[in-house]
């Protein structure tokens, strides 16, 4: 179900301006480039570089994303953390184009990576705003799975966007007060329908959960790969194994974005539901409405198997 349907509104006050050629944006994976979409509503759409179904973390770029960048104006991306080979190419790849990183607009809500397979026995467990964040190296980067980060990046875009494109900077920056409007109210519906999931220990294919875990009181017992997606180790792999047998842990979530070839020698023997989770949008066109949908799609998922009887 679309939650920015009233940004047509926009759309239509866009088209009776006299406006200059839209700015050349182009964003990292398909959850920015769905928030900076709703702020270009009625003016242009964002090029994508990462598609859903593709983990951000090892991605090779195509000719034709190589030749967005360096015809870009302006690129989006989430953390260098997320994506350091852009950080590190970006003066070669987009030569033209200033870098916004979202991570670091402040009061952005950042957590440490876990390191632990079972996360209650990590010590490394805190919380602060980006102007006490440690080095990037550090951060957890999957922070658009907090929707409040994203009601503080929508307006961050806004301005971003008008300084190169002055003559629509009304238009951005009502389409981002739209946006956040419509996140705040689904980040309430969200803490609803998890109300009752809290506390019922669940596994995750790799550690890229945790603000979504902390925004809505979910209780991960840990992870099978770290937050980049490296590939675990066999006493990793064991201590997930016996921490599930001790907690009885009802859920183990893959990804479609990996192999499920490692869910399999986890489970063996093992009496556990496997569900899958998809932090992207994989199932969804890209575009506006696909962060509100990824969000959604994982309440459900989360919902489902945590309260399956």
């Amino acid at each position: 179900m679309p939650y920015f349907k009233s940004m047509i509104v926009c759309a239509l006050f866009a088209a009776g301006h006299l406006r200059a050629e839209p700015p050349r944006v182009v964003t990292d994976i398909a959850p920015i480039h769905s928030l900076v979409a709703q702020v270009m509503v009625g003016i242009d759409t964002p090029t994508l570089t990462i598609p859903a179904k593709s983990s951000p973390h090892n991605y090779a770029l195509r000719p034709s994303q190589v030749a967005a960048l360096a015809d870009a104006n302006i690129v989006f991306i989430v953390d260098t953390g997320l994506t350091p080979w852009i950080e590190e190419k970006f003066d070669t790849l987009a030569p033209n184009a200033k870098l916004i990183v979202l991570s670091e607009i402040n009061g952005t809500f950042t957590l440490p990576y876990r390191e632990s397979a079972e996360f209650e026995d990590d010590s490394h467990k805190h919380e602060h705003d980006h102007e006490e964040a440690d080095d990037h190296a550090t951060i957890d980067p999957h922070l658009w799975l907090d929707p409040k980060n994203a009601v503080l990046w929508l307006p961050q875009i806004a301005r971003e966007l008008a300084k190169i494109d002055s003559i629509n900077g009304s238009i951005y920056h009502k389409n981002a007060e739209a946006a956040a409007l419509a996140l705040q109210q689904l980040n309430d519906t969200i803490s609803t329908k998890l109300a009752g999931s809290s506390n019922k220990p669940f596994v995750v294919f790799h550690d890229g959960y945790q603000y979504f875990e902390r925004r809505f009181g979910l209780a991960a017992l840990g992870a099978i790969s770290l937050g980049d997606a490296s590939s675990p180790s066999p006493k990793r792999i064991q201590s997930i194994k016996t921490a599930i047998e001790k907690t009885n842990a009802k859920c183990i979530f893959s990804e479609p974005q990996f192999n499920k070839g490692l869910i399999e020698t986890v489970t063996k023997g093992l009496q556990i539901t496997v569900a899958e989770l998809d932090p992207m949008g994989v199932d969804h066109p890209a575009g506006p409405d696909l962060y509100a949908a990824l969000l959604v799609g994982l309440t459900g998922q989360f919902h489902q198997c945590l309260n399956a009887q």
